[in-house]
């Protein structure tokens, strides 16, 4: 089961009993949308979500005059960058992240050029070291803030809403206090959004860990 950003503010609607007659005046549809946009923004970016994960390629230029490369529509965290040795495609080489400064000190020479073996993150650009000698692929991993939600297709519900939107509902009602609509089961509902949280994050963790098969023993 699962519920579209349009259903999901009929739920918020529905659960704050507010009727079509006051809808205007005391949670806008506009403003129940912006509680959930919200939600979701925040639930992102305080963690490693698999919901927003994603992963995708670019390709260096071979050249030390473009030294960097802009981050992604998005861009929150990054996980992992690497390819594919173009001297022995069965070798991958993992770049290294390093701190700025770090970064500046190893590098100060943005002409220098070799195969890369580190990166950085400023100012939305992503600056490898060295700077390419050759084309490469560069496989990149990384965490991103899902666009916002918005009635119409495509961007109507995502794979939040579809795998939990009961944690989108739950804390846009507690949300929605924060804006004068006043509920005495607000602690009711933050202590259902404080457990689907913690839920989600179990499940996040239980997820990169290697799989075991349960084994038991029979007494006797």
């Amino acid at each position: 089961m699962s519920k579209t950003f349009t259903e999901l503010k009929t739920s918020i609607g529905q659960w704050l009993g507010i009727d079509l007659e006051d809808d205007a005046t005391r949670l806008p549809d506009a403003v129940r949308g912006d509680i959930i946009n919200l939600c979701q923004r925040d639930y992102l970016r305080r963690r490693e979500s698999r919901f927003s994960e994603f992963s995708d390629t670019f390709a260096t230029i071979a050249s030390p005059v473009t030294p960097s490369y802009a981050v992604p529509t998005g861009w929150s965290k990054p996980k992992s960058l690497w390819y594919a040795s173009p001297d022995d495609s069965t070798q991958i080489i993992f770049l290294k992240w390093k701190d700025k400064d770090e970064f500046d000190s190893l590098y100060p020479d943005s002409t220098a050029t070799a195969d890369p073996e580190s990166y950085t993150v400023w100012q939305e650009k992503i600056y490898l070291g060295k700077s390419p000698k050759r084309v490469l692929t560069i496989h990149r991993n990384y965490w991103k803030l899902l666009a916002d939600l918005v009635d119409g297709s495509p961007n109507n519900e995502n794979i939040f809403t579809q795998q939990a939107w009961e944690y989108l509902l739950f804390a846009s009602l507690v949300m929605a206090t924060e804006f004068g609509v006043e509920d005495a089961r607000a602690p009711i509902w933050e202590r259902e959004r404080a457990k689907i949280e913690r839920a989600l994050d179990l499940e996040d963790t239980r997820r990169v860990q290697t799989g075991r098969t349960p084994q038991s023993t029979e007494p006797g």
